[in-house]
């Protein structure tokens, strides 16, 4: 009688417990397979600007975009893209500059502290973003202004299982690329 109890108690340990696990891990789970099946790509457009044709800025968003994927070596694809309409002097009216990258991350919350940390490393004051509404495609996400030098702009970064991206709204403020948000990051990250 007593074999019995013990067994039967570590029965229900066993099925319990597994039990348990799946129930408390299902979700994590789901998330992480659905991660893994997140893509970024290179939209033609982005809200009505078209790809900024300049050689010069391409080939510095293509060496950033170079050490992102170092520091992400998992990452399953990748954007390093500029966008904008041309005025009629050459220069560029509503430059955006997109960088994301596919990666599987299981805490993007500390994933997306310490590519703000990276980011001030590289001299973009990232330490007064803040936290905004990233949109259907969840995860987390922080927008704020900046200055390089002399030249004002807006970055917004999200994180999320599947992506981290980066985007820098040159001569605008971060309220104008809030409202951009999930309409860019909509057209940049896809899930397969």
């Amino acid at each position: 009688m007593i074999v019995a109890i013990v067994l039967g108690v570590v029965l229900l340990l066993c099925v319990g417990g597994s039990l348990s696990a799946y129930l408390l891990l299902k979700d994590d789970v789901g998330e992480v397979v659905e991660a893994t099946q997140t893509r970024v790509v290179v939209p033609e457009t982005l809200n009505g600007r078209p790809k900024a044709t300049d050689a010069d800025l391409q080939g510095k968003l293509d060496a950033s975009m170079a050490g992102m994927r170092k520091a992400l070596p998992r990452a399953t694809s990748s954007v390093g893209q500029a966008y904008g309409k041309k005025r009629a002097d050459g220069q560029y009216e509503e430059l955006i500059l997109v960088q994301a990258v596919s990666n599987v991350t299981l805490d993007p919350q500390k994933a997306l502290d310490e590519a703000l940390r990276g980011l001030q490393g590289a001299g973009i004051q990232a330490d007064g973003l803040t936290p905004v509404d990233p949109g259907p495609l969840g995860g987390h996400a922080r927008c704020g202004d900046n200055k390089v030098g002399q030249v004002e702009m807006a970055i917004c970064v999200w994180m999320d299982r599947g992506s981290f991206g980066l985007i820098t709204y040159y001569f605008h403020s971060a309220a104008d690329l809030q409202r951009e948000l999930v309409a860019i990051r909509g057209a940049v990250q896809q899930r397969a």
